[in-house]
């Protein structure tokens, strides 16, 4: 199994919002029980919330008991198509859900050069039809050669469709066969895990419905393949992982996007009663010095936190790119003086203290609003308007949302290696939970 030590510290796909952060879904399977293993978990808790999955099988699987006169390649595919039927009942797809494209297994790379025009058409009319928000396809490097051809199809539909959509790449043989050479770059993908432990008994039993691949059914053919213990371990346990590539962003999210939010809601992140934010506050406020002469807070919202933190602060400047939320925070924070609120867009223009420099400045779920350049940018005007000693405080949701430029994790990474490069920060603390990491950086001495 390949060193893939930075995979176990990738953050969970969030279960509570699972059915709006996937969406209808298409599963692309090259074989019939790749969808079992690399996704049966995730298929089976989109399917409990009533989320449409689709599943498209792209060989027909007739390959892997090349020696049996019992089951001849056609007779095994037909076999297979069967299980995998089962499989995915199992999971709670429909027949009607599954399509099989009945391409000769093995040989999917030859099938995608000869028929390239017909298998991407297919394909990309099935997205275009049922405007699936993701799309589950193997990993890009999977140990494979259908695989990688199932990816590389992906990748032409996804071209030929107008339906923009969002890619999930699964592994299967990375896990057992991979080489170094194929593991997953940091820099390529978002990588996350899902928890899958109150589905699991319904994986397995979906993975056992491939009776052909899992067990010595086809008992005349003493070579031919068996998915023995050792290889189906790694899908047997509580979780599953899925690569997200990283998206090109062009643009950092604007103002007009958060009105929009704020017009709908008030408090659309629920800051004032969520329990997630008010145990994300707790350990802010106990990372951090108890008095501050001079601090920015970027993105203040509704001023839940600001109301807060300004018990530390001598001067407290707090900022968001939207005016609707401010008059919130404004009436929140009315009887702290040293509070100061200003509505302006932080990715073009950075507030300065006059002639002084901060103290603490925070950027608390924020950073993965803006692009990749864009960040770098800001983290570089901190680095400007920081006081020697001053401290940085960075805290994010780790979480998915399609819709942003970047992830948590990415935001932190990012500060990393403008650090690396720098060596302007040290590091003085940092906390990571299952939904968010916060991390407490303080600038060196000149």
């Amino acid at each position: 199994m390949p060193d893939l030590k930075y995979l176990e510290a990738v953050p969970p796909l969030n279960l509570k919002s699972l059915h709006y952060d996937i969406g209808p879904s298409l599963v692309l399977s090259p074989h019939p029980d790749d969808e079992s293993l690399g996704c049966g978990g995730m298929i089976a808790l989109l399917r409990e919330k009533g989320i449409p999955v689709h599943v498209a099988f792209i060989t027909d699987g007739g390959a892997s008991h090349p020696n049996s006169l019992q089951f001849p390649p056609h007779k095994l595919a037909a076999l297979r198509k069967q299980e995998a039927t089962a499989a995915c009942k199992v999971l709670g797809v429909d027949d009607d859900a599954l399509y099989f494209f009945e391409q000769p297994d093995g040989n999917l790379s030859e099938s995608l050069a000869e028929k390239s025009v017909i298998l991407v058409e297919k394909l990309a009319k099935i997205i275009e039809k049922w405007k699936f928000k993701s799309l589950f396809i193997p990993y890009k490097k999977d140990a494979h050669d259908d695989h990688r051809a199932t990816w590389k199809l992906a990748q032409l539909a996804m071209q030929q469709s107008n339906h923009k959509l969002t890619c999930i790449e699964y592994p299967i043989w990375l896990w057992k066969n991979g080489k170094k050479a194929d593991y997953p770059d940091l820099s390529e993908y978002n990588f996350f895990r899902l928890n899958i432990s109150g589905v699991n008994e319904r994986k397995k039993s979906a993975i056992a419905a491939h009776r052909s691949q899992v067990t010595r059914f086809i008992d005349d053919d003493p070579e031919g393949f068996c998915l023995t213990p050792e290889l189906l371990e790694p899908f047997l346990g509580n979780e599953e992982y899925f690569f997200f590539p990283k998206k090109d962003a062009a643009h950092s999210l604007t103002k007009n996007y958060f009105d929009k939010l704020y017009q709908q809601q008030t408090d659309p992140w629920n800051f004032e009663q969520s329990a997630y934010e008010n145990e994300k506050y707790q350990e802010t406020l106990k990372v951090l010095d108890a008095h501050y002469n001079s601090a920015l807070e970027i993105g203040c919202s509704v001023g839940v936190l600001t109301n807060q933190l300004a018990a530390r602060c001598a001067k407290l400047l707090a900022v968001d790119i939207s005016e609707k939320p401010l008059k919130i925070a404004e009436k929140r924070c009315e009887n702290q003086q040293q509070v100061t609120f200003k509505a302006l867009d932080i990715s073009k223009e950075f507030p300065k203290n006059g002639h002084d420099a901060y103290d603490l400045i925070l950027i608390s779920e924020m950073g993965y609003y803006l692009t990749e350049d864009k960040l770098l940018e800001l983290y570089q005007n901190c680095q400007k308007n920081l006081n020697n000693q001053g401290q940085i405080l960075l805290v994010h949701w780790t979480g998915f949302v399609e819709e942003y430029p970047l992830s948590g994790k990415e935001v932190h990474r990012l500060f990393e290696k403008y650090n690396a490069e720098e060596m302007v920060f040290s590091e003085l603390a940092t906390i990571t939970r299952s939904e968010y990491e916060l991390v407490l950086w303080q600038k060196n001495q000149a």
